[in-house]
């Protein structure tokens, strides 16, 4: 989980945070309209993505659920990629790992949209919005082709003032990384390197999966 005042990744297990001192657990008393809006979407996103039990339940409800169920296919597609290209183990952990941490940035990269949105159009989940992945999966090369293809315009299609929010990930993705023992026990700082840069272009797509929703009339209860 994710301290609410800082951001700072924290254990399950703790109470206060490392960094801040603050009490995990606790919403945020500060008033943060003053903050820079990538710093309240970097936030509002880490909050999004941490939430747990019926919390994490209710975030999931607020895009598609075939979005996550894409973002499970592609992220065990992607390890067992990452893994045959760099002859890595056939460790169960070690594949575990791989595939939480891909999932973890395709959804971060949606959580960010998620923001954004909430910070400017709630509407916008109040039902009238669908993805379905056998729609998709019918055509997937072409899909992959379309998503892949976003990638090349982050420089224009990313408003400058939530760019900072996809550093902030990075960052926080990187230090994980640093200081993972089972990564570090399977991986040299080449391919560490190498997971680094796949991890941050799922963020990118997580994104931009937002691009693949369709409007719809249907209002939820």
């Amino acid at each position: 989980m994710y301290c609410s005042h800082c951001g700072h990744k924290a254990d399950n297990n703790d109470t206060f945070c490392s960094n801040c001192g603050k009490k995990l657990g606790q919403p945020k008393k500060e008033d943060t309209s003053a903050k820079p809006l990538f710093k309240k979407i970097s936030l509002t996103a880490l909050e999004l993505m941490s939430a747990q039990g019926d919390k994490w339940r209710k975030n999931t409800e607020l895009v598609p659920d075939d979005c996550w169920v894409l973002f499970m296919k592609v992220s065990k597609s992607q390890t067992e990629l990452f893994v045959s290209k760099n002859a890595l183990p056939d460790n169960k952990v070690l594949l575990d790992k791989l595939e939480k941490s891909f999932f973890s940035a395709y959804s971060y990269g949606l959580w960010v949209w998620v923001a954004i949105k909430k910070q400017t159009n709630n509407a916008i989940f109040n039902g009238q919005i669908h993805f379905k992945y056998e729609d998709i999966s019918k055509n997937a090369s072409n899909f992959i082709d379309k998503w892949e293809g976003y990638l090349d315009g982050i420089d224009t299609d990313i408003p400058d003032d939530v760019k900072p929010s996809f550093a902030i990930a990075q960052a926080k993705m990187e230090d994980a990384m640093d200081n993972d023992k089972l990564l570090g026990q399977y991986l040299s700082s080449t391919q560490i390197w190498q997971l680094k840069s796949d991890l941050l272009g799922s963020i990118y797509r997580g994104y931009y999966l937002h691009k693949f929703f369709k409007k719809t009339s249907r209002v939820s209860s």
